[in-house]
């Protein structure tokens, strides 16, 4: 019987081995670093600061400020980014609040260029 089990030990042996491989060595990848700054949305902060007070008319009109303050290629891409989050956050806010789906419907009038 002792025979039997010192012959399976280097198969049991390399079994666990091999299973033990997964976790050897593995640890989070380090997010790449940024080749440059992405670029803030102007009224980004204002915009932010309204969400948080739950003040969706002061949203869609810090929005609108934003949006007529994006001069450049750059900022106006960093708008459209802007206003796709803010719509995300105010379509699932407005699922229980009527005055956050006024304001998702109303974003979305400001994204579709109307």
């Amino acid at each position: 019987m002792h025979r039997r089990v010192l012959q399976s030990l280097p198969v049991v042996t390399l079994s666990l081995l091999l299973g033990a491989m997964p976790l050897v060595g593995c640890k989070k990848a380090a997010a790449p670093e940024p080749t440059a700054a992405a670029p803030a949305a102007p009224g980004g902060t204002e915009v932010a600061a309204a969400m948080a007070k739950k003040d969706y008319d002061a949203v869609v009109a810090a929005l609108v400020k934003a949006n007529e303050a994006a001069t450049t290629p750059d900022q106006q891409e960093a708008f459209r980014g802007l206003l796709k989050s803010v719509a995300g956050e105010l379509r699932g806010l407005g699922i229980e609040d009527p005055k956050a789906k006024e304001a998702f419907n109303t974003v979305s009038r400001l994204g579709a260029g109307r």
